[in-house]
């Protein structure tokens, strides 16, 4: 079974700081993130975003809210995301990175609640 983000703190964890966490381990900006843009390059980390942000808001609906999208995207998503984990190693090791950033309040934010509510909060557009 692999570690879930609820057993990390979960009060400090945004979405901006889940976008920007995720964003550094994949090499793209916070702008390329929530951009239409289909490509493998940003739709691997959008997946990962979402799946993540599950594991601490577990409410598809609600996630679907936070992301701008449809509950059908975020379980479509959470598909590929289990998918990606089992057959592609580099991006579970990405994952694993991702998790333990998190953790260790090591994120695209710096410190971990610079700015950042203490609740799970939705984007509201452009790059924070």
């Amino acid at each position: 079974m692999r570690p879930a983000l609820q057993t990390f703190p979960v009060e400090q964890i945004t979405l901006r700081i889940l976008v920007q966490t995720v964003c550094l381990e994949f090499d793209i900006s916070t702008d390329e993130f929530w951009s239409k843009t289909r490509t493998d390059r940003l739709a691997i980390p959008r997946h990962v975003a979402r799946a993540l942000a599950h594991e601490v808001a577990p409410h598809p609906m609600e996630i679907a809210r936070l992301f701008n999208v449809t509950h059908f995207t975020i379980q479509n998503s959470l598909e590929q995301f289990e998918a990606l984990i089992e057959t592609d190693n580099r991006v579970a090791a990405r994952v694993a990175n991702i998790r333990t950033a998190l953790a260790l309040g090591r994120t695209g934010a710096s410190p971990v609640n610079e700015g950042a509510s203490p609740e799970f909060v939705p984007h509201t557009g452009g790059a924070k």
